[in-house]
């Protein structure tokens, strides 16, 4: 079936075709929401390992943590903003 482009200021769209036919949404299920939030869960994941281990360096007693310390107060927006997306979608 050939795909007829027609004059969107008319009114017109898609022809031979229902407009959810013609113009992708993500699927009926919504695939790239749920990859969004695949990908934000792996992001935090992420955040809260690199965490646990800047805890255990600055718990453990190295001489110098202030990298870790670093890392915990980048991290902390971070792993916000990545829950706000989560949740939002």
């Amino acid at each position: 079936m050939r795909i007829k482009k027609t004059n969107w200021a008319k009114g017109g769209g898609y022809s031979g075709l229902k407009q959810a036919q013609a113009l992708p949404s993500g699927g009926p299920l919504g695939e790239g929401l749920v990859l969004r939030r695949l990908i934000w869960a792996a992001v935090i994941l992420l955040i809260l390992a690199l965490d646990w281990a800047a805890l255990h360096d600055i718990l453990r007693g190295e001489p110098n943590p202030v990298i870790e310390w670093i890392m915990l107060a980048v991290s902390a927006p971070c792993c916000f903003f990545a829950i706000r997306r989560l949740i939002r979608g």
